[in-house]
């Protein structure tokens, strides 16, 4: 029977959901309720899950598909999608990108508070490394290193301080380094993590990583590209918001049919490190291809 990538992301995303809701509700009495409402408000208002997805197609293709059924991995989806909600919030801010949607919602900031949504994000980050740490696997230790190199200074947050920063270059090697650690990072992180949680060796996590260096690029490459021609509609947030802000992008360094172009030959890449790997990686293969001609 044919590999059909809807019928794996279905079935994948309804169990993220569920352990996502399971892991906030052990905080129900905990914590405050207003944190409670608003780290739960961002972390289940929906969206594609790629990450977390990325963490269990990485798991299937070191050990196969049961491996996206132990704990350690389902805890590192768990912890990739708690990173990512937590930038997310952060990068809506006013300091930030200053944005009022968030798929198709307020962002955190405009349904609660400026505060209120900066403690949340807080949380979420923090949080991380309690649910990473609460097995007795061995991987956790490494896993607990993953998530710091990759979402702290040396990853995402360095991306987002170049991005922020008004010393920039307008140049596509500055734009690259930004988008490595921003974007890449976190998508590294999550192909890596799916390795270290199945029991892959040094060798073969470090191969995931770069497989999603390379998703990464092409992923928010073709972000820029849906910014200047996305549907709001099917976005679930205004588009545009890049040349209104003058932000450096691809489409306005190279053009978008050549941004195209290179987000294609980014997620070549990828699938041919991914190839010898099949057919154990056919989620991961086919999720590598989704990064690039979707809508949303």
């Amino acid at each position: 029977m044919s590999f059909v990538l809807k019928n794996w992301m279905d079935d994948a995303r309804v169990r993220v959901e569920a352990a996502l809701r399971q892991m906030l509700d052990g905080y129900r009495g905990h914590v405050p309720e207003l944190l409670h409402e608003s780290m739960s408000y961002s972390l289940l208002a929906g969206g594609k899950r790629i990450r977390p997805l990325l963490v269990l197609g990485s798991a299937e293709a070191c050990a196969g598909a049961s491996a996206s059924l132990q704990r350690a991995v389902m805890d590192a989806a768990v912890a990739i999608e708690m990173v990512h909600t937590y930038s997310l919030i952060h990068d809506d801010l006013p300091s930030m990108d200053n944005d009022d949607l968030r798929r198709g919602l307020p962002t955190n900031h405009r349904k609660f508070s400026e505060s209120t949504a900066i403690l949340a994000g807080d949380g979420l980050l923090t949080e991380v490394f309690a649910v990473l740490a609460k097995g007795t696997e061995p991987c956790r230790t490494r896993l607990c290193a993953l998530f710091a190199k990759h979402s702290g200074a040396r990853g995402m947050v360095g991306g987002q301080v170049d991005d922020t920063s008004s010393e920039r270059e307008d140049t596509v090697a500055f734009l690259d380094r930004i988008n490595r650690r921003k974007t890449g990072d976190l998508l590294a992180l999550s192909c890596a993590a799916g390795a270290c949680a199945a029991g892959a060796d040094e060798t073969r996590i470090e191969s995931m990583a770069r497989i999603g260096y390379l998703m990464g690029h092409a992923f928010q490459q073709w972000d820029d590209v849906l910014d200047v021609e996305g549907d709001p509609a099917l976005m679930g947030k205004a588009t545009g918001n890049d040349a209104q802000q003058a932000k450096l992008t691809y489409p306005r360094l190279i053009g978008l049919d050549e941004t195209r172009r290179a987000a294609h030959r980014n997620i070549d890449e990828a699938r041919a490190l991914i190839e010898p790997w099949m057919p154990r990686a056919e989620a991961l293969m086919a999720l590598a291809g989704a990064m690039v001609d979707r809508k949303s």
